[in-house]
C-alpha cells in the first residue's frame, strides 16, 4: 500500500506552513506521500496543466480525479467522456464518479437503473483510455449506492466498474465498516482512508444546515474512532497494494487539515506502510 492525499488539502497546508503551492508538495512527498486524488473543479481552478506538472516534478502522482455528475435524470455521459480523457491526459488511473441522486426514497432503484444502463458503457471507455471507474458508497440519503447492498446491486450489474472502499462514510449510517469490506472486498479497487473524531452537534457545528450535512470532525488516521487497525488487517488480507488517499472529514481549523495529515502518515508508517 501507498499514502496518497486529496489535493485539496493542499491550499490549506501551504496556509498554515507559509509555504508556496510547490513548497507544500515538497513537503508533503518529504513526509512519504506518493498519490493525490482531486475534484474535476479544484483541477480546473488550479490549472490541470501547470498543477499536473508541478506534481509530477516533485514526485507526487495525481492518482485519481473525481466529480459529481448526473446520472440519474438526465444524462450527463458525455461531460462524463471528457473528465476522463482529462484524467488520461494526466496520467491519471482511476476516476470516481458520483453518478447522481434519485428524486426520491421511492425511486433509488429506478435511479440505480438508470445509473447502470449509463455506466456500463461508460465502464468500458474509461478502461480503453487506461482508467479504472469507480463508484465509492456516498452516505446520503437520496443517493441509491449508500449502502453494501446498494453498492452490489450495481457493481454486479456493472462488471467494469470497481469499488473505492470509503472507510468513513459508512458510519455517516450507523453501519458498521467491517462487515461492509466482507461483503465488498472482491470489487475493492481504491480506497480513502477516513477516520472521524467527535460527532457534531447543533452546538459545536457553525450552522444547523453544514450539521446537517457533515456529521463528524476529522481525526488523523488510527486517532478516530472508525478502528483503522482492523482495516488494515482487512486490506492486507485481500493483498489490497493500491493507495491509502488520506480524507478528512472537517477541520476545526486550518491547522487542523495540517495536523491530521501529519498524524496519518505517522500512523500509516507505524504499522509498516510508507
Amino acid at each position: 500500500m501507498k499514502i496518497g492525499m486529496f489535493a485539496s488539502m493542499i491550499p490549506q497546508i501551504s496556509k498554515t506552513k507559509g509555504m508556496t503551492r510547490r513548497e507544500t508538495i515538497e513537503y508533503l512527498v518529504s513526509l512519504g506521500i506518493v498519490s493525490a486524488e482531486s475534484d474535476m473543479g479544484e483541477l480546473k481552478a488550479y490549472g490541470a496543466e501547470s498543477f499536473c506538472t508541478e506534481m509530477k516534478e516533485c514526485g507526487l502522482e495525481l492518482e485519481c480525479l473525481h466529480a459529481l455528475v448526473n446520472l440519474t435524470t438526465r444524462d450527463d455521459s458525455e461531460l462524463v467522456k471528457q473528465y476522463l480523457s482529462t484524467a488520461a491526459s494526466c496520467g491519471c488511473k482511476y476516476f470516481l464518479i458520483v453518478p447522481g441522486y434519485a428524486e426520491s426514497v421511492e425511486t433509488k432503484k429506478d435511479a440505480a437503473d438508470r445509473i447502470i444502463e449509463r455506466l456500463i458503457p461508460l465502464s468500458e471507455f474509461a478502461l480503453e483510455n487506461g482508467i479504472q471507474l469507480t463508484i465509492e458508497n456516498f452516505s446520503q440519503v437520496l443517493t441509491p449506492y449508500a449502502t453494501p447492498e446498494e453498492l452490489l446491486y450495481i457493481l454486479e450489474n456493472v462488471p467494469k466498474l470497481k469499488y473505492t472502499y470509503d472507510t468513513g462514510n459508512f458510519s455517516y449510517l450507523s453501519l458498521d465498516v467491517n462487515e461492509a469490506f466482507e461483503k465488498l472486498k472482491d470489487h475493492i479497487a481504491y480506497v480513502h482512508a477516513k477516520d472521524l473524531g467527535d460527532r457534531l452537534t447543533k452546538d459545536n457545528c457553525a450552522s444547523e444546515a453544514h450539521w446537517k450535512k457533515v456529521n463528524f470532525y476529522g481525526a488523523p488516521v488510527g486517532g478516530g474512532s472508525v478502528g483503522f487497525d482492523k482495516i488494515i488487517d482487512n486490506l492486507r488480507s485481500v493483498n489490497y497494494n493500491g493507495p491509502l488517499i488520506i480524507e478528512q472529514s472537517i477541520s476545526r481549523s486550518d491547522h487542523e487539515f495540517t495536523d491530521i495529515m501529519e498524524g496519518s502518515v505517522k500512523w500509516l508508517n507505524s504499522k509498516g506502510i510508507f
